[in-house]
């Protein structure tokens, strides 16, 4: 029993000897050498040692056959050993290597029994489908991408849609008769409120006044000695009170009117209505995709 486990570790010794010896000679031997020596053990049912020499020879450091053509031939000799020590995970491993390298590797029917022939064949089928399905899972991802980027701009569009509907342009318009009216009306109107209250104050101020110190003169039509002075004062005052009112209400008249707005518009904000819904619509059409926005009230 011993002396059996030794001869079969040394007949892989010497195997793994022969090969390094065949690689390492010179480097003489040339890629379609190696590849006819792997040949003639598959040839010779020699499987176990044809996989160990395509290892070494494609998968080995260095490899000895880089010819992209070789080393396709290699691993076909390579899966079809596998399969023949029936280790068909490694057989397919070669066969997916062999054909995403060239899908459109034919072998020699000659040379490989049917079944190896068919499970390339099947290896193939099964590689079309995942690129199949790969590129149309990639192509199914860019057209959603393109429709992420159209919704994203519809939604703007929306955003700026509500944004019109929650906002009016309120225009007023100015009237000739109100910007001839006295106390700042005519300022008011034109969109002036500071001189407008300065307008309206002072002429209330002397509107005031003129018609207190009007009723007090009146109140006294013959003054004693001793309120005639304060009578002749308020006299005077009404005057000066007359004619500041009259002078600011004519000044303020002729200010509105020479700085007359014939219309003024303003920006409100206004709610939107509670059944106001305004959402993305995405629609197949012949001709592609048709995205838009649909509001409702």
């Amino acid at each position: 029993m011993i002396l059996s486990a030794f001869r079969g570790r040394a007949k892989h010794v010497c195997f793994g000897v022969a090969t390094i010896l065949v690689v390492a000679e010179g480097r003489a031997a040339t890629e379609e050498q190696v590849l006819d020596q792997g040949r003639k053990l598959y040839e010779s049912g020699k499987y176990k040692e044809t996989v160990e020499w395509f290892a070494q020879a494609i998968d080995g450091s260095p490899p000895t056959l880089k010819e992209p053509a070789l080393v396709a031939k290699g691993r076909m000799y390579s899966g079809a050993a596998y399969m023949a020590i029936q280790d068909y995970g490694k057989a397919d491993q070669q066969f997916d290597r062999l054909l995403r390298a060239d899908m459109k590797f034919q072998p020699d029917a000659l040379a490989f029994p049917p079944g190896v022939i068919d499970e390339l064949n099947r290896m193939r089928k099964k590689i079309e489908k995942e690129d199949a399905d790969k590129a149309a899972a990639d192509a199914k991802k860019k057209e959603i991408d393109a429709l992420k980027l159209k919704v994203d701009a519809a939604q703007k569009q929306i955003v700026d849609l509500k944004l019109y509907a929650s906002t009016e342009r309120v225009v007023t318009r100015n009237s000739r008769v109100l910007a001839s009216l006295p106390f700042g009306v005519g300022q008011f109107q034109n969109g002036d409120p500071s001189l407008g209250l300065m307008f309206a104050g002072v002429e209330g101020v002397a509107l005031i006044t003129a018609t207190v110190s009007f009723f007090y003169h009146r109140s006294n039509p013959n003054p004693g000695e001793e309120v005639r002075t304060l009578v002749t004062s308020a006299r005077i005052v009404n005057w000066i009170s007359v004619g500041t009112l009259a002078a600011f209400a004519i000044g303020g008249v002729v200010q509105a009117n020479i700085s007359f707005v014939p219309e003024r518009w303003e920006t409100r904000k206004r709610p939107l209505p509670p059944s106001l819904a305004v959402v993305p619509v995405v629609t197949p059409t012949t001709g592609g995709v048709y995205l838009g926005a649909l509001a409702t009230f």
